[in-house]
């Protein structure tokens, strides 16, 4: 008997390929204002003197109950959870670096330096190291066009590094040896290379079919697996139930705009290639830039002004993605 079937859907591969990365840049930009308004809080968090293994600690919390949820769902629809051991190894080295480097790193930068210095800096420091491993590591091929706006980056970083010596004086008044600027900008490029290795071992796990749900869960579960320790070791009980109801509540929301800033990346990713879903992500700059200046009073200059307005235009030199991204599918 001769069954005639339908197509899944009546779109051509051209259209098909076409949404996927429109779609991806979406969730990138969703990415970037979940990013944009949790570094926000992290900043407002950097005022009020907290601990910021306690303050990663509770950011990190969120994710991970999300994660031991969504991993249930998923055991009992019968569904894979976890990834063989030598991926699982990959993403708790990641997570490790991800959470000692990464967001203790952006955290105390963020409360020497500022918002208008350190998400700059580690943006594009993030996007010239995704270029470079993405081409090393994954094959992604950068364009001419692409190339052109890494080297506006480079430029930036460059003006940025200048912004925050002639801002020196205003930014550590304390500071007479004048070293905690210096190395401020030099954790923050850290910072910014060790969330480009996440993007990277993120998009090499999705390669290789593991599920998104237990990506966010070992990264997230490193997190919980180290701070929690280390902030009984730095506050004890009783410094942790010390915290206000109204720092709680910045941890709160920072933890829930994490966790969709992660979750729209990781789909992001799914969808289009390192290079343009960091690019993406990058779009928070201006917005970070404009809150450093208007909310918390941060210092600018002409250099850093310029910095600011070169990386944008680096963001916005960036080509399309291309029609056909090899990444597997996964399901929910």
């Amino acid at each position: 008997m001769r069954c005639n079937t339908m197509p899944s859907n009546n779109l051509s591969p051209q259209k098909t390929a076409f949404s996927r990365s429109t779609l991806g840049l979406g969730c990138c930009a969703l990415a970037a204002l979940s990013y944009a308004a949790s570094n926000v809080c992290s900043r407002q968090m950097t005022t009020m003197r907290l601990d910021p293994v306690w303050v990663t600690c509770g950011k990190e919390t969120a994710a991970f109950s999300f994660a031991v949820g969504w991993a249930l769902f998923r055991r009992r629809r019968g569904l894979p959870v976890f990834p063989p051991r030598i991926e699982i190894g990959i993403l708790i080295l990641v997570g490790l670096a991800v959470q000692l480097i990464g967001n203790l790193g952006s955290f105390w930068t963020m409360g020497k330096i500022g918002l208008v210095i350190a998400i700059p800096t580690n943006s594009g420091s993030q996007l010239l190291t995704c270029a470079l491993f993405g081409w090393l590591i994954l094959g992604e091929r950068v364009s001419f066009r692409s190339g052109v706006a890494l080297g506006a980056l480079m430029i930036a970083l460059v003006l940025l590094g200048l912004g925050a010596e002639a801002a020196r004086g205003s930014l550590t008044p304390s500071d007479p040896a004048g070293a905690t600027v210096p190395l401020a900008v030099c954790v923050s490029l850290a910072v910014g290379v060790v969330y480009a290795a996440m993007s990277i071992a993120m998009r090499r796990s999705m390669n290789r079919s593991v599920e998104r749900c237990a990506i966010l869960f070992f990264i997230s579960g490193v997190g919980i697996a180290t701070m929690w320790p280390l902030s009984f070791f730095r506050l004890g009980l009783s410094g942790m139930a010390a915290t206000s109801s109204q720092a709680l509540a910045w941890m709160l929301a920072a933890s829930f705009f994490n966790l969709v800033g992660f979750l729209g990346f990781a789909k992001g990713l799914q969808l289009t290639t390192v290079v343009h879903a960091n690019f993406l992500n990058a779009t928070q700059v201006a917005l970070l830039a404009v809150a450093g200046m208007a909310f918390f009073h941060e210092p600018n200059n002409p250099w850093l002004i310029f910095g600011v307005l070169t990386t944008l235009l680096g963001i916005l030199l960036i080509d399309r993605p291309p029609e056909a991204v090899d990444v597997v599918e996964t399901t929910v």
